[in-house]
């Protein structure tokens, strides 16, 4: 987050690729003396339980799990019915206090 604030310090929004990654990147912010959602909205994805404990707590993208575990059978077993090239899961953007 140093880096990222120090080459970009105009930066007010971070869509994180994991949940994981924006608390990480929540922390810096905070370290950095930005306010969230204020200074910075921010984005995670994966909808994991420790977003909903962040203070604020994380918006997340969160990805339908059902449907993930549906595609991954599909092409575990090479069911060519229900595989085909670049299957998407669905999403769905969960707001909290982050963005």
């Amino acid at each position: 987050m140093q880096a990222l604030l120090a080459a970009h310090p105009e930066t007010d929004a971070i869509f994180a690729a994991s949940d994981m990654l924006a608390l990480g990147v929540l922390q810096g912010l905070k370290d950095a003396g930005r306010r969230v959602p204020q200074d910075v909205a921010l984005i995670g994805f994966d909808g994991i339980r420790a977003g909903t404990l962040a203070d604020p707590a994380l918006t997340t993208l969160e990805p339908d799990l059902d449907a993930a575990g549906e595609a991954l059978v599909a092409m575990a077993l090479e069911d060519d019915e229900r595989t085909r090239s670049g299957t998407r899961i669905p999403v769905h953007l969960v707001v909290r206090g982050t963005a």
